[in-house]
C-alpha cells in the first residue's frame, strides 16, 4: 500500500478534513449548549442523572474540540533514498527479553540484509534473559554470513548500582552506553523490538535522506504493520494511527517514538542522559523529554517494521493495550504536557488528545449508564419538545460520522468501524488502567510485563464478561422499554439507536474472544514458524 499523497491530494484532503472539522466544531459546541439549557432538573434522580449526562457531555466536548484543532493541518514527507556516496554509521539495537530464539535471529537476518554497508552498520542484540541458546544462535548466525559487527551483548541486571532503569529502558541504556565507548564515531541509533523484522530493504536510507537534510532532526519515525488475521479482528494495523493521528502531529513537530522502526540522533538522546525509566516503557516519553528541549521528530510514512506477531487472544491484547493506556495516563497525571515547560502550543494539544482519550471511557460508561436508566424508567437526561430532541440527535449524529469518514481518507469504513469497536471494547481495561496510574502515584510505576510472543487460543468468557455484562443491560432495557409502552416515543427512538449502537460496539472484543477457537484447541500454544536460512 502506498501511504504518501502528493502535495494536490494533501491539498484537497486538507480542505474536505477542515470543511468537516468546522461543521464537527460548531455541532459540539451546538449541542453542549443545548444540553445546558434542557437538563433535566425536576426530581432528585433526574438532577443526578442529567449531572452526570453533562459531565460526560462536557468530555466529548473538549474532545472534540481538541480533536478538529490538532486535526487541521497534516503533513507527509516524500519518502527519498539517501544518493550520497558517504554513508553515516547507525548502530542498530534490539533490545530482547525471551523471546523465542527462531524470532530474534529472523530480525537480526532482516536488518543484516539491508542495502546499506556492512562496514557502516553494527547490529547489538542486548538480551536482558541471559540467554547462552541466544548467545550461541547469534554467534552461528554472525559465523554463517562473515559478519564482524554483530554483537551480542548482555546489560548490568536489574539492581546493579551501573544500570540505569529497569526492563527495556535499562536494557537500551546499556547497549548505548556500550556503542559510545567501542564506536565513537556512530551518529545514529536505531532501537527495533526483537520479533519487529525490516519492512523495506531500504529503511536506512530512507532514513537518512530526512536526517541529512534536516540536522535540527531529532529522530524518525515509521509505520509498523504486523502479520496478522486477514481480517485484523484486534485491528492490530492501527491503520487510523499511522495514516491520519501521525501526519497531523507531524505539520505540528508532536511526532512520538513508537519504539520500533526509529532511527535516533545519538546526540540528542544524550541530551536528555539516554532513554528516561521513568515510565513502564521508554518511548513516548524519550519524544516528550527531547521535545520538551525543543528537539524535533518526524514521521516518514514508510514501512519501517513489521511484527512477526501481534496479540491476538484477549490476555495478551489486554496486557499489551493496558500497558500502553497505563504508561499514558502516568505522563497525563504526573507530567500534564499542558503545564509542561518546553512545548509549543500545538505539541500540547497533541499531547494532550492522546492522554485524553482514554478517559472518554468515563464518558462511554456514563452514556451507557444513562441509556439503560432512560429506556427502563423513563427518566432523561435532558427535556424538549419530541421533535426538536430527534432532529437535534440526527444532525449531531450525521455530522459527526461525516467528519470520521473525512479524517480517515484512503480508509475503508469497515476499518474505522473496526478501529472504534475496539476502542469502546477495551473501555473496561483502559478505566482500570486510569485507576491503577493514579493508585502507584508518580514515584512507584507498576510492574512491566513483556507482551507474551506466541498466542493462546481459547474462549476467554471471563476476561470479557464486563463487556457481556453491558451487552446484556442494555438489551434487556431494550425490550423493558418496547414491553411498556410508557415514556416519550421520539426520546425512546434515540436511546434505543444509542443502545444498538453501543452494543454493536462492544461486539467485537466479545466475538475477539474466541478468536482462533475453530482451527485451535482451548488453551493452546500457536508458535511462529520461521526461517532461518
Amino acid at each position: 500500500m502506498d501511504y504518501y499523497i502528493d502535495k494536490k491530494d494533501q491539498k484537497i484532503s486538507t480542505f474536505i478534513v477542515r470543511l468537516a472539522g468546522l461543521s464537527y466544531f460548531s455541532a459540539v459546541i451546538w449541542n453542549f449548549q443545548w444540553v445546558v439549557s434542557h437538563l433535566n432538573l425536576n426530581s432528585i434522580f433526574s438532577i443526578i442523572v442529567s449531572c452526570l449526562f453533562l459531565f460526560a457531555t462536557m468530555l466529548i466536548t473538549v474532545s472534540g474540540i481538541v480533536l478538529v484543532i490538532n486535526n487541521w493541518n497534516f503533513s507527509l514527507l516524500e519518502p527519498k533514498k539517501l544518493i550520497s556516496r558517504k554513508k553515516p554509521e547507525v548502530a542498530v539495537i534490539i533490545p530482547t527479553y525471551s523471546e523465542p530464539i527462531e524470532l530474534i535471529i529472523n530480525t537480526v537476518k532482516s536488518v543484516a540484509n539491508q542495502n546499506w554497508p556492512k562496514s557502516k552498520r553494527v547490529i547489538i542484540i542486548s538480551d536482558d534473559g541471559y540467554s547462552d541458546i541466544l548467545r550461541e544462535a547469534v554467534k552461528k548466525f554472525k559465523l554463517q554470513r562473515g559478519e564482524r559487527r554483530i554483537f551480542y551483548h548482555r546489560p548490568h541486571k536489574k539492581g546493579h548500582p551501573e544500570r540505569r532503569g529497569e526492563a527495556k529502558a535499562g536494557n537500551l541504556n546499556s547497549t548505548l552506553d556500550w556503542v559510545v565507548k567501542k564506536f565513537p564515531n556512530i551518529e545514529f541509533i536505531e532501537t527495533r523490538d526483537a520479533d519487529d523484522i525490516v519492512g523495506t530493504d531500504d529503511f536506512l536510507s530512507y532514513c537518512m535522506e530526512v536526517l541529512k537534510n534536516d540536522q535540527e532532526l531529532s529522530f524518525v519515525q515509521t509505520i509498523k504493520q504486523s502479520e496478522v488475521d486477514k481480517h485484523d479482528p484486534f485491528s492490530n494495523q492501527e491503520a487510523i494511527f499511522y495514516q491520519r493521528v501521525m501526519p497531523s502531529r507531524n505539520a505540528s513537530n508532536a511526532t512520538f517514538p513508537c519504539g520500533s522502526g526509529l532511527i535516533w540522533r545519538l546526540s540528542e538522546l544524550r541530551r536528555i542522559g539516554g532513554f528516561p525509566a521513568w515510565n513502564l516503557v521508554e518511548d513516548l516519553q524519550s519524544g516528550f523529554e527531547i521535545l520538551s528541549l525543543g528537539g524535533k521528530g518526524a514521521f516518514l510514512p514508510i514501512v519501517g517494521a513489521i511484527g512477526q506477531i501481534a496479540p491476538e487472544d484477549i490476555p495478551n491484547f489486554y496486557k499489551q493495550r493496558g500497558t500502553w493506556a497505563l504508561d499514558t495516563l502516568r505522563l497525563f497525571y504526573f507530567r500534564n504536557p499542558i503545564f509542561a515547560k518546553g512545548l509549543a502550543p500545538m505539541q500540547k494539544m497533541h499531547f494532550f488528545e492522546l492522554e485524553f482519550s482514554y478517559l472518554l471511557s468515563y464518558a462511554m460508561f456514563i452514556f451507557i449508564l444513562i441509556i439503560s436508566l432512560g429506556l427502563t424508567f423513563k427518566v432523561y437526561p435532558v427535556l424538549s419538545s419530541p421533535l426538536e430532541y430527534f432532529i437535534h440527535f440526527i444532525i449531531f449524529a450525521v455530522i459527526l460520522e461525516l467528519y470520521n469518514i473525512a479524517r480517515s481518507r484512503g480508509i475503508s469504513y469497515s476499518q474505522l468501524w473496526r478501529t472504534r469497536q475496539i476502542w469502546l471494547g477495551l473501555m473496561p481495561v483502559f478505566m482500570l488502567a486510569s485507576i491503577m496510574a493514579l493508585a502507584h502515584g508518580p514515584y512507584k510505576k507498576p510492574a512491566y510485563k513483556v507482551t507474551r510472543k506466541y498466542h493462546e487460543f481459547a474462549w476467554y468468557w471471563k476476561e470479557t464478561l464486563p463487556q457481556k455484562l453491558i451487552v446484556g443491560v442494555l438489551a434487556i432495557s431494550i425490550v423493558v422499554s418496547v414491553l411498556s409502552g410508557k415514556g416519550d416515543a421520539y426520546m425512546d427512538s434515540v436511546l434505543i439507536f444509542w443502545a444498538l449502537f453501543f452494543i454493536y460496539g462492544l461486539s467485537q472484543v466479545i466475538k475477539n474472544s474466541w478468536h482462533g477457537m475453530s482451527f485451535k484447541k482451548a488453551a493452546t500454544k500457536q508458535e511462529v514458524e520461521f526461517d532461518l536460512v
